[in-house]
């Protein structure tokens, strides 16, 4: 087993590997109460709370994006105080003890907790746009690492620093560009219109030009949310971001930058349908800046598209604009003239606002026992793997990992997929009582667009119906409902969308017998 020496944070975990290699059953909770006690004597309790609120925190945190992208939620800062609050209560205890071991072993905890500390405040900030402040908890941060990595044994692993240097350019350029006699002309928002485009096929339809209605588009958050956390974990591809930015027209005089403090993986930018032109930028995760001097409007309704691309497994569940923007002035006084006009595409491309085609429902000789609901959570799983990566396991949580997504009263199209082709998985939570359930029930589906299958409680379910053709679904369901809440989800592979033939559950879907 190959590990990196980090004995502030993972002490306990070495002692407990050791002990599991000699006894694969052996039972943890005893190993690890041993450990706190022979490390740190009269600090064991706080010590062993300390760790397990930072295991709990980790085991259960319903946030998956890899790198820092979710931290600032796993460890919030009132978690962070009272793990501070438990470190503080041992150095105590282990100053009243006398023991120099035990001193020591508790200060190497609180030299790898104060550089966290410090990051995720950093990061915090940063998120919040005081981008002073957030400069000035990364050098605190950057200074406890060096103290932490000198300590013997390391409190940190040296090459640990490699996330500190990644955060290093969004949080000075952000500081930098907004003191010193720069100045943020605009502050761009957390939440943006966006368009999934799979294939890179969007671009051939002008989506970028200033007419291009967004009320097709979906909502996505950007320095406030990683993409695992709005049902795109599983998502490669093109992401669109369109928003409308109000810019005083006292900034028309000085040179406009466009700057976008993080991103997963390649960006372009337009301002009123015109591309404006990469100043600097080319890394993951690192800032990237446009020149829009010259194309802005100033009239309250400048229109901002940026097409950000990703194919590549940069971190788990991110992607996209992945920190906060701004479009900020130079002291330089410039000319930059007329702007051109706003570029209009007109007529003769694809219209996203499909509605959903009539569906006719024979229900004749059939009880319904409830309609299922319009909206439901949906996670994009291009693969339509959905019992692969277990997303029909109920305990998954939906609260931060899904999006929403409308089945009978809205198409794919009409909520920002209209230029997405791969699988979905769906969920949602029914409540049914003792008189709703029977061996006979089933899951009926009337339009289906895709390969299915679908699952109640943990179980998979027998198709009834294949509508591979037909497009209506039916699956036995009897056999593992239950009263109270039922979690159904239910997997779309192969959709093959088109305008005729909107994908995944795109009508009335029922629990019968």
């Amino acid at each position: 087993m190959e590990v990196s020496a980090s004995w502030g944070y993972d002490a306990p975990a070495f002692y407990l590997a050791t002990k599991l290699m000699w006894q694969t059953d052996a039972n943890p909770v005893p190993i690890l109460r041993e450990f706190m006690t022979a490390a740190y004597g009269p600090a064991a309790a706080p010590m062993a709370r300390y760790y397990a609120a930072i295991s709990d925190a980790m085991a259960d945190a319903p946030y998956s994006a890899g790198r820092w992208f979710d931290h600032t939620e796993i460890f919030p800062a009132e978690l962070m105080a009272s793990l501070d609050d438990e470190l503080s209560a041992a150095e105590s205890i282990a100053e009243r003890s006398g023991d120099a071991g035990i001193v020591d072993r508790v200060h190497v905890a609180r030299l790898a907790f104060d550089v966290g500390d410090a990051f995720l405040k950093s990061l915090r900030h940063w998120r919040d746009l005081e981008f002073a402040e957030a400069k000035a908890e990364h050098q605190n941060a950057a200074d406890a690492f060096t103290e932490a990595v000198s300590h013997k044994p390391v409190a940190l692993y040296p090459l640990r620093r490699n996330f500190l240097n990644l955060f290093s350019d969004p949080v000075s350029q952000a500081a930098e560009r907004s003191s010193g006699g720069n100045q943020i002309a605009a502050m761009l928002p957390d939440t943006w219109s966006a368009l999934l485009d799979q294939d890179d096929a969007a671009e051939a339809d002008q989506v970028y030009a200033a007419d291009v209605p967004t009320d097709t588009w979906r909502e996505l958050r950007t320095r406030g949310g990683s993409w695992s956390a709005q049902g795109l974990r599983y998502y490669r591809g093109v992401m669109w971001y369109r928003t409308t930015v109000t810019v005083d027209p006292a900034w028309s005089s000085r040179k406009l930058t466009l700057w976008l403090g993080s991103l997963d993986e390649s960006a372009r930018a337009w301002v009123n349908g015109h591309e404006v032109p990469l100043v600097a930028g080319s890394r993951v995760f690192q800032p990237w800046e446009f020149d829009v001097t010259g194309f802005l409007q100033f009239d309250g309704h400048d229109e901002f598209t940026l097409k950000i691309t990703n194919v590549r497994l940069q971190e788990l569940g991110t992607g996209g604009l992945t920190g906060p923007a701004f479009i900020w002035a130079s002291p330089d006084v410039v000319d930059p003239g007329a702007a051109p006009a706003p570029y209009r595409r007109g007529d003769g491309y694809r219209q996203l606002d499909i509605p959903v085609p009539p569906v006719t429902v024979d229900l004749e000789g059939r009880r319904v026992e409830t309609e299922l609901p319009d909206t439901w959570f949906a996670m994009v799983d291009p693969r339509g793997d959905c019992a692969n990566v277990g997303l029909w396991e109920s305990v998954i949580p939906t609260e931060s990992l899904w999006m929403s997504l409308d089945t009978r009263s809205r198409t794919w199209p009409q909520q920002g997929l209209g230029y997405f082709n791969g699988g979905l998985a769906y969920r949602t939570d029914v409540r049914l009582n003792g008189s709703q359930i029977s061996r006979e029930a089933r899951l009926l589906f009337t339009r289906l667009n895709g390969t299915a299958r679908a699952w109640v409680n943990d179980h998979e379910l027998e198709v009834a119906a294949d509508g591979t053709a037909s497009s209506v679904w039916e699956f036995h369901a009897g056999g593992f409902l239950r009263a109270g809440t039922n979690s159904i989800v239910v997997s779309v592979a192969d959709p093959q969308p088109s305008d005729e033939r909107p994908g995944g559950i795109a009508g009335p879907a029922y629990l019968l017998r």
